[in-house]
């Protein structure tokens, strides 16, 4: 979003409860969680399976889903998620970027 773009809202979440549930975690299903990357063509129905901060690389990755105007402003939304060096993916979300327009 570079130094002139500003973060408008971001939601996350990070295990799933089937993936608990395969740690032998009985959790109860939240009825208001999303499946954040559902939007990404190559990363739908992946679940997450691991847990952040038990590794030493994190690579944060994006995918820009939808972009609108609203009162004159510009905005992108973007799922993203949180991989090991391995290629796990541990944490995942959607973020609202507000960013300057080109004609401005």
């Amino acid at each position: 979003m570079g130094d002139h773009g500003k973060l408008v809202n971001i939601r996350w979440g990070i295990m799933s409860q089937d993936s608990l549930a395969s740690r032998g975690f009985t959790v109860p299903k939240s009825p208001s969680a999303v499946d954040f990357l559902s939007v990404v063509p190559f990363k739908a129905g992946q679940p997450i399976t691991e847990h952040g901060m038990e590794r030493d690389v994190a690579w944060v990755k994006s995918y820009v889903f939808d972009k609108f105007c609203e009162d004159g402003k510009h905005y992108v939304r973007l799922a993203w998620w949180i991989d090991t060096i391995l290629g796990e993916t541990y944490e995942s979300g959607w973020a609202t970027v507000e960013l300057p327009s080109r004609n401005d």
